[in-house]
């Protein structure tokens, strides 16, 4: 008895556990994955990405990973707010890797689109498994998703 309560307990934990950190998004939507690798955004810039492709509904990031000498990421230097993404930084330079997912409505388009504010210093490669975007300069791009 003892045994079942711990265990049913235990399991109760791991659920909330869970819940707590699942992907918050609605039923019936659909993520697809990208990549954007940010180089070189000096203290006072910001690169910005925004997707404004019909029926993306947000971006997610689903994973970070760092460049050069930086060791961790200050709060706010990379957000997320709907399809905008914002890297910025007040340390004399940052790099970074994200593992992003374009989330979307019934499903995702065969190709993302947006508007990139790019600082003079810096340069950001999109990158999918059909595609690869350079982004150096500010203004529209296009990248093509993969079907897988």
């Amino acid at each position: 008895m003892i045994r079942r309560l711990g265990a049913a307990l235990l399991l109760a934990t791991a659920m909330i556990i869970l819940a707590a950190t699942a992907t918050d998004t609605a039923a019936g939507t659909v993520q697809k994955r990208f990549y954007l690798q940010v180089h070189n955004v000096k203290a006072g810039e910001s690169l910005r990405l925004e997707v404004t492709t019909v029926g993306v509904l947000g971006i997610l990031i689903t994973d970070v990973r760092l460049g050069g000498i930086v060791t961790h990421l200050d709060a706010g230097e990379v957000a997320v707010d709907g399809t905008v993404l914002t890297v910025s930084t007040s340390r004399e330079r940052l790099s970074v890797n994200l593992t992003l997912q374009a989330i979307c409505d019934v499903a995702c388009p065969a190709e993302l689109a947006g508007i990139a504010t790019v600082p003079t210093t810096s340069y950001a490669m999109l990158r999918t498994q059909a595609a690869d975007a350079t982004l150096t300069t500010s203004g529209g791009w296009r990248v093509m998703l993969s079907d897988g």
